[in-house]
């Protein structure tokens, strides 16, 4: 990390384009073009959903579980995949490997996420395929630093604000290059290459096919309730919408509230639940009632300090009577109230 900067590693996933376009209806579309051509035009009926979800903890995974009883085609994000990887998702969901025996076999360990949705593959008997960024594609290496969020302190607050904007776009940007990239990989050949794999999918009248993503690529909501302000910048900027000053000040407070009250200090009594949907609701809940003052403050704190204003936050939490549920308990009886 450079001097005179904070850094802070942001959960949220990249994306888009500036075109207005809709990812779900843009890979149904691709689906029926691609089955159509590899069916020559007596295709079965393709039904297309995605699951949105964040993969901070096991938790996140949470209703995929329905889903999968309901399809046919699984595919999972697998953000640089190989051919090994693709092939270890197929033993699992055809329970030729169990999860246990697959995490000796790669000889590491990986993620309660990853962990947990090869459990609810497992002996599916889904058909798998995917279609994300593969290992060897330019556009795996172009994702090194996207993620990183890294304002400086050297300078003023409005300079960290623009950093914040061109941070947002740049992520959007990126995440609509990837999602331009998934849809490319819907293709004829791939369909090929899937049905002789699961001989059965021809003959289907219907296949149903699921797919799962990170929160970061769902469209717009009809509200921003259950988003993360991060989320909710990025989907704008994907949008083409220009990010204002007080939306860009609660992602700045967003990523240092995260990091400091529910990530870094893990143990305390902040870190109620291993929920993520649950703790974006309460930090959007939180920082809705803070303002650009209060960015500004927690930015100076910062910028005099050189640390992480843990309690500069709890000064102000006590200055507007915001206080943190103590357990899961109080913060679900919060949340109902919201």
């Amino acid at each position: 990390m450079e001097t005179g900067s904070v850094g802070i590693k942001n959960r949220t996933e990249t994306q888009s384009i500036v075109e207005k376009t809709d990812l779900h209806q843009n890979l149904q579309d691709r689906f029926n073009e691609s089955f159509a051509k590899v069916f020559n035009g007596g295709k079965p009926k393709i039904s297309v959903d995605i699951f949105y979800s964040p993969h901070d903890t096991p938790e996140d995974m949470r209703g995929l579980s329905d889903q999968l009883k309901q399809t046919d085609v699984y595919i999972p994000e697998a953000f640089s995949w190989n051919r090994r990887v693709l092939s270890m998702l197929r033993d699992v969901s055809s329970g030729e490997i169990d999860p246990g025996k697959l995490s000796r076999r790669i000889r590491r360990n990986y993620s309660g996420v990853f962990r947990n949705s090869l459990e609810e593959i497992y002996d599916s008997k889904k058909a798998i395929t995917l279609v994300d960024v593969r290992s060897d594609a330019k556009l795996r290496t172009e994702s090194d630093g996207a993620w990183d969020y890294l304002p400086s302190l050297d300078g003023s607050f409005a300079e960290a604000l623009n950093y914040t904007k061109t941070f947002v776009s740049n992520l959007s940007s990126y995440i609509a290059r990837r999602e331009d990239y998934i849809l490319s990989q819907v293709t004829p050949r791939k369909i090929k290459e899937l049905i002789e794999q699961y001989p059965w999918l021809r003959d289907k009248k219907e296949i149903k096919i699921l797919l799962s993503l990170g929160s970061g690529h769902a469209p717009m909501p009809d509200d921003f309730s259950r988003t993360s302000f991060t989320d909710e910048a990025i989907i704008k900027s994907k949008l083409g919408e220009q990010i204002s000053d007080d939306l860009a000040s609660k992602v700045f407070l967003e990523n240092f509230l995260d990091t400091i009250l529910l990530g870094q200090f893990s143990t305390s009594r902040y870190w109620l639940t291993k929920d993520t949907k649950k703790i974006v609701r309460l930090k959007r809940i939180i920082i809705g009632q803070l303002n650009y003052q209060d960015a500004q403050r927690i930015f100076d704190y910062c910028k005099s300090n050189r640390f992480f204003p843990r309690s500069e936050f709890e000064r102000i939490f006590k200055e507007k009577s915001i206080i943190f549920p103590e357990n899961e308990k109080e913060l679900d009886e919060l949340l109902a109230k919201s």
